[in-house]
């Protein structure tokens, strides 16, 4: 009976615990909802496991628009070094498009416009255009 009782205790600790090591799954990217879940979060570019950009999406729950922050690489590693973060003067305007085959995500600002398309969404990984993006 002790012996069970063990075995269901590590049985349970193992099925509730966060494992990081389990590649998630895909998610569908023509599901509004799931899209919105997934892409809110810190995401950041690397380079031979060095972080070169940092991006902060979070989505609107009531429509498609998103808050965007980026920061390039020296930008992050003074955010890192004094935990100040730098002020956007001109934000760019974000919100996601769902199109017939694809998702996207269409950046408007003083500069002007473009559109990426969503390669990928996953728990801890994104590919938007050619970039690549993971959760840490």
């Amino acid at each position: 009976m002790k012996y069970l009782f063990i075995y269901l205790s590590l049985i349970l600790i193992a099925c509730s615990s966060d494992n990081n090591s389990i590649v998630s799954k895909p998610i569908d990217l023509q599901n509004q909802d799931s899209v919105k879940t997934y892409i809110n979060g810190e995401w950041f570019i690397l380079k031979n496991n060095i972080e070169i950009g940092y991006r902060r999406i979070s989505s609107n729950p009531s429509d498609l628009h998103l808050t965007w922050y980026s920061l390039s690489q020296k930008e992050l590693e003074d955010f890192k070094a004094t935990g100040i973060e730098y002020i956007k003067s001109c934000p760019t305007y974000t919100s996601l498009i769902f199109g017939k085959d694809s998702t996207y995500i269409k950046f408007t600002g003083l500069g002007g416009s473009d559109t990426l398309s969503i390669k990928y969404l996953s728990k801890e990984k994104l590919i938007l255009g050619k970039t690549e993006y993971v959760k840490k």
